[in-house]
């Protein structure tokens, strides 16, 4: 499920995106420059969730994946693609 989908199913709402205009995903929230703030050009949050009680080993695993992936190259070239734009 991706943040997306939960922004629709809470009873929370978004009240503003990073970065300089607003997310295709989400036109009708507006950007924090559109409300008068500096943006500090942080356009994009990464994260990896897991339920509450999930097995450690689950977690270990989970984790693993995750450094392993943050470390690739290829990784981070694409993180950086895309926080371009």
């Amino acid at each position: 499920m991706a943040v997306f989908d939960l922004i629709e199913e809470e009873p929370d709402r978004p009240l503003a995106v990073t970065g300089p205009r607003r997310h295709p995903l989400l036109p009708e929230v507006p950007s924090v420059g559109e409300l008068g703030y500096t943006c500090t050009g942080s356009t994009s949050w990464d994260s990896v969730m897991a339920l509450a009680g999930t097995p450690a080993p689950v977690i270990q695993r989970l984790s693993a994946v995750a450094r392993e992936a943050i470390a690739n190259p290829t990784v981070i070239r694409r993180m950086v693609e895309v926080q371009r734009g």
